[in-house]
């Protein structure tokens, strides 16, 4: 075991881009792994490490644990890695797409409800209550049936692991929104 931390100078490759790094460690026994790699490659490809595919001579290096030189790489070795930044993420769209849904449908909501209010207040004639109150309930089920089609695109979302996150903060999102 060594009693410093060594550093690994590799070449990352992604898509026809090539990023020279120095893997290092810090870890007691100073040996980087594929850990310290995975978070070098998200560094410079902006790849989250959970999403990406790390390949080195033709071989997929999966385990985070291992050190680089159990699986064969050495100073100027290349590793391509495989993977989608979050914003070229379909499903990252789709989620952005349904929250800006949602915070429409929460405005609209909020607007609505001071309408409701000036109703209940009496700043409207007794006359013209009935078909203001008419046209409310008539946008309110408009924002429910919204909020109905952004909570169904959710449910209907197939997402990665490293997602996860992301679609329980949206959804916190959407529950602090009344759905």
């Amino acid at each position: 075991m060594a009693s410093s931390s060594q550093h690994i100078p590799v070449t990352i490759v992604h898509g026809n881009k090539k990023h020279s790094v120095t893997v290092g460690t810090s870890s007691p026994d100073g040996l980087p792994t594929l850990h310290n790699l995975r978070a070098e490659a998200q560094r410079v490809t902006g790849i989250p490490a959970a999403a990406q595919r790390l390949i080195f001579k033709g071989k997929t290096l999966s385990n985070p644990n291992q050190m680089l030189c159990e699986v064969g790489i050495e100073p100027d070795s290349r590793v391509m890695v495989i993977g989608q930044k979050p914003q070229d993420d379909p499903a990252i769209q789709t989620v952005q797409s349904i929250v800006q849904r949602a915070d429409s449908a929460q405005s609209r909501l909020h607007t609505l409800t001071e309408e409701v209010r000036g109703v209940a207040n009496g700043f409207i004639p007794a006359d013209l209550r009935a078909e203001a109150l008419k046209r409310q309930s008539r946008q309110c089920a408009g924002i429910g049936e919204d909020l109905m089609k952004a909570v169904e695109s959710l449910d209907a979302m197939v997402c990665p692991v490293f997602l996860s996150l992301s679609i329980e903060s949206e959804s916190c999102f959407l529950l602090s929104c009344g759905v």
